[in-house]
């Protein structure tokens, strides 16, 4: 497992710096987020992709995520999978998501197919994780900020885990 993975942040309540986006994200959920896509963007290393997968953990599970990256994977043919996949309701929490990352990246065709898969979503979400926002749809646009005082983030972040760690082998004792 990487470093990165290890530590990336799994709930709302984890992810550092990003206050008003996950206020933002935290009052949809609690009205119920079904039927809504999200467009994430922001700086690499901001937390798109991490933001995009807590977001669907709450809406759907497991089995109903489906991410891609648009560079390699996010074909008409994918694209044909996902129209076919949204037309199926899901079980348990009910959603299907499915995350695009670097949809900067996308093929005009690709874009001009997503635009209209977008315009016919039911109740499921889509995310989409973007660096420059080059569609114009109507979706949520959250933004991420850069985080100016990344040193100070990590300090704060070890200082939590320290102290979890901590708390976690003194009660072995």
């Amino acid at each position: 497992m990487q470093l990165y993975e290890k530590y990336r942040p799994k709930t709302l309540d984890q992810i550092i710096g990003q206050g008003k986006a996950v206020k933002t994200i935290t009052r949809l959920i609690q009205n119920g987020a079904g039927g809504r896509c999200f467009w994430i963007s922001g700086i690499s290393g901001s937390g798109k992709t991490t933001l995009a997968r807590i977001i669907a953990g709450s809406i759907a599970d497991d089995l109903y995520v489906n991410e891609y990256d648009s560079a390699d994977q996010l074909s008409i043919s994918a694209l044909d999978k996902i129209e076919v996949d949204m037309q199926y309701r899901a079980f348990g929490k009910g959603g299907k998501c499915f995350i695009i990352n670097e949809a900067h990246g996308l093929r005009k065709a690709s874009i001009r197919r997503l635009l209209g898969l977008l315009e016919r979503i039911p109740d499921y979400s889509v995310l989409s994780s973007l660096q420059p926002n080059r569609a114009n749809l109507s979706c949520l646009k959250i933004t991420l900020m850069r985080i100016h005082c990344f040193q100070d983030v990590l300090i704060f972040h070890l200082r939590i885990r320290a102290l979890q760690n901590h708390s976690l082998n003194t009660a072995d004792k």
